[in-house]
């Protein structure tokens, strides 16, 4: 197996690392941080599974509040540190959770009146001619919004390729897939 380490020198690793999708990158990060070798051991190229197909959202204002809430808000700013060290496009436009009933809308109303503003959370409610007004009446069936403005937009396509050759270079090693002998 190949690793990126320079030559001629010994490679030590103190946390080795299945898989480089964003959870293996994010604990490789972590772990790298606190000074530790690390090595990410992926099986392709580049990620191919689940980081690609699902994840796009920085979601803050979702989490509940205490400790989830502050490590979703811990999470956004090591997004942005990757945007700006990575080069990778992260989208601050924020989040929008529609209420389509009077319910959600109640629901929605009590969250900005309340946990929004005893919480820290960063969100604004849009009232249907809000909502009516920004987008030329397009959800008119929808009573409000709620703008969770903390909320980023990722698109894992560009995000992991770009965050891996940031890592590679800067704290982290990754392997080399192998091909087995047949």
């Amino acid at each position: 197996m190949t690793t990126l380490h320079t030559p001629g020198t010994p490679h030590h690793t103190d946390v080795a690392i299945i898989g480089a999708g964003i959870l293996g990158l994010a604990h490789a990060y972590a772990f790298a941080k606190r000074g530790l070798r690390v090595t990410v051991f992926e099986r392709s190229g580049m990620p191919v599974g689940a980081s690609i197909r699902n994840f796009g959202m920085v979601l803050v204002t979702g989490q509940p509040p205490g400790a989830m809430h502050v490590l979703a808000q811990a999470s956004r700013k090591i997004w942005l540190d990757w945007a700006s060290r990575a080069a990778l496009h992260v989208r601050c436009s924020g989040s929008l959770m529609f209420a389509r009933s009077a319910a959600e809308a109640q629901v929605m109303e009590a969250f900005a009146a309340t946990r929004a503003v005893t919480a820290g959370y960063d969100g604004t409610l849009l009232s249907r001619g809000a909502l009516d007004d920004l987008y030329d009446g397009r959800f008119r069936k929808h009573r409000a919004a709620l703008h969770g403005r903390a909320d980023l937009q990722v698109f894992s396509r560009e995000a992991m390729p770009a965050l891996i050759d940031y890592l590679r270079l800067s704290l982290i090693h990754i392997s080399e897939p192998t091909r087995q002998a047949e």
